[in-house]
Protein backbone atom coordinates (compact mmCIF):
# COMPACT_ATOMS: atom_id res chain seq x y z
CA UNK A 1 0.00 0.00 0.00
CA UNK A 2 1.26 3.44 -1.21
CA UNK A 3 0.91 6.22 1.13
CA UNK A 4 1.68 9.94 0.55
CA UNK A 5 2.00 12.20 3.14
CA UNK A 6 3.41 15.93 3.32
CA UNK A 7 6.39 17.11 5.17
CA UNK A 8 5.69 18.75 8.27
CA UNK A 9 7.81 21.83 9.84
CA UNK A 10 9.48 22.99 6.79
CA UNK A 11 9.32 26.29 4.82
CA UNK A 12 8.18 24.52 1.59
CA UNK A 13 6.67 20.74 2.55
CA UNK A 14 6.65 18.60 -0.78
CA UNK A 15 4.86 15.35 -0.83
CA UNK A 16 6.54 12.67 -0.45
CA UNK A 17 5.67 8.49 -0.41
CA UNK A 18 6.88 5.94 1.59
CA UNK A 19 5.28 2.22 1.68
CA UNK A 20 3.10 1.70 4.92
CA UNK A 21 3.49 -2.33 4.65
CA UNK A 22 6.61 -3.63 3.75
CA UNK A 23 7.36 -7.12 3.72
CA UNK A 24 9.13 -8.56 7.20
CA UNK A 25 13.15 -9.25 6.50
CA UNK A 26 14.02 -12.64 6.90
CA UNK A 27 16.68 -13.40 10.07
CA UNK A 28 19.62 -12.23 8.45
CA UNK A 29 21.52 -15.33 8.87
CA UNK A 30 19.67 -17.18 5.87
CA UNK A 31 20.46 -14.00 3.81
CA UNK A 32 23.98 -13.77 4.43
CA UNK A 33 25.48 -16.45 5.84
CA UNK A 34 26.64 -18.24 2.66
CA UNK A 35 27.70 -14.92 1.26
CA UNK A 36 29.92 -13.88 3.80
CA UNK A 37 31.23 -17.46 4.58
CA UNK A 38 30.39 -17.00 8.22
CA UNK A 39 30.60 -19.97 10.90
CA UNK A 40 28.29 -22.03 13.09
CA UNK A 41 28.87 -19.68 16.28
CA UNK A 42 29.06 -16.55 14.11
CA UNK A 43 25.96 -17.22 12.94
CA UNK A 44 24.07 -17.96 16.41
CA UNK A 45 25.69 -15.01 17.53
CA UNK A 46 23.64 -12.77 14.36
CA UNK A 47 20.62 -14.78 15.40
CA UNK A 48 21.33 -13.61 18.97
CA UNK A 49 21.89 -10.05 17.79
CA UNK A 50 18.96 -9.78 15.43
CA UNK A 51 16.45 -10.89 18.82
CA UNK A 52 17.67 -7.97 20.48
CA UNK A 53 17.64 -5.43 18.12
CA UNK A 54 14.89 -6.83 15.69
CA UNK A 55 13.38 -4.78 12.88
CA UNK A 56 11.51 -4.81 9.26
CA UNK A 57 14.55 -2.59 7.32
CA UNK A 58 17.81 -3.16 6.26
CA UNK A 59 19.32 -1.16 8.94
CA UNK A 60 18.12 -3.62 11.55
CA UNK A 61 20.00 -5.86 9.88
CA UNK A 62 22.91 -3.95 10.24
CA UNK A 63 22.80 -3.98 13.80
CA UNK A 64 22.34 -7.42 14.42
CA UNK A 65 25.73 -8.12 13.01
CA UNK A 66 27.20 -5.40 14.90
CA UNK A 67 25.28 -6.20 17.83
CA UNK A 68 26.20 -9.60 17.36
CA UNK A 69 30.04 -9.35 17.83
CA UNK A 70 29.17 -8.53 21.54
CA UNK A 71 28.04 -12.39 22.00
CA UNK A 72 29.38 -13.80 24.61
CA UNK A 73 31.86 -16.99 23.46
CA UNK A 74 32.84 -15.51 20.18
CA UNK A 75 36.56 -14.40 19.81
CA UNK A 76 37.93 -11.04 18.68
CA UNK A 77 38.73 -11.66 15.21
CA UNK A 78 34.92 -13.37 14.95
CA UNK A 79 33.60 -10.65 16.70
CA UNK A 80 36.01 -8.26 14.43
CA UNK A 81 34.86 -10.41 11.34
CA UNK A 82 30.99 -9.71 12.38
CA UNK A 83 31.60 -5.77 12.90
CA UNK A 84 33.06 -6.03 9.19
CA UNK A 85 30.00 -7.79 7.35
CA UNK A 86 27.49 -5.13 9.15
CA UNK A 87 29.70 -2.60 7.34
CA UNK A 88 29.66 -4.64 4.27
CA UNK A 89 25.75 -4.47 4.38
CA UNK A 90 26.17 -0.87 4.93
CA UNK A 91 27.88 0.09 2.34
CA UNK A 92 25.87 -2.15 -0.09
CA UNK A 93 22.72 0.23 0.83
CA UNK A 94 24.36 3.43 -0.60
Amino acid sequence: MLVAAERAGTKNPRPFCFFAFQPPLRPPPENFTRQFQLGKLEEKAVSWGYAREPGNNMFSVVNAYTRGAKFRGLSAESGYRLQKVGGNILAMLK
